[in-house]
């Protein structure tokens, strides 16, 4: 599957989804999330683990708990990472979609974001979008 990774996702009214940056500066400013950056977010932060009641782990200082990446993972993610900024269009195999999927649904909090960029890997079919605007 090919995918231009300078696409920028949209929010529900169809508005670029806006992301901080931090400039070169120090300074964080607003930019348009593309799946590029989306991407490599998933792939290189680490999430915050959960409690089983789905509440973020804390630490006794108080700080919240972060998984910790297996070299196994570490290795995936930057050949993956790697991948991404080579070329603007990436095809990817159905393996590095399966792990891409996981990393944007540890890292990834945002039922928005996280539906756009499932969408990328899974879009609509045409059946699927009628079948949408009949109910």
């Amino acid at each position: 599957m090919r995918i231009d990774t300078r696409t920028v996702l949209k929010d529900y009214e169809g508005n670029d989804i806006q992301n901080p940056d931090q400039n070169s500066n120090g300074k964080v400013e607003m930019k348009p999330l593309t799946i590029l950056n989306a991407l490599i977010t998933a792939l290189n932060d680490p999430a915050i683990l959960l409690t089983p009641d789905g509440k973020p782990m804390i630490d006794g200082r108080g700080l919240p708990v972060y998984e910790l990446f297996t070299a196994e993972q570490k290795g995936r993610s930057a050949q993956l990472s790697t991948k991404l900024y080579t070329n603007h269009e990436v095809d990817f195999t159905p393996d590095e979609i399966a792990y891409l999927k996981i990393r944007i649904d540890k890292v990834w909090n945002s039922p928005l974001i996280v539906s756009k960029l499932l969408a990328v890997f899974d879009p609509p079919s045409e059946n699927q979008e009628k079948e949408e605007i009949q109910s």
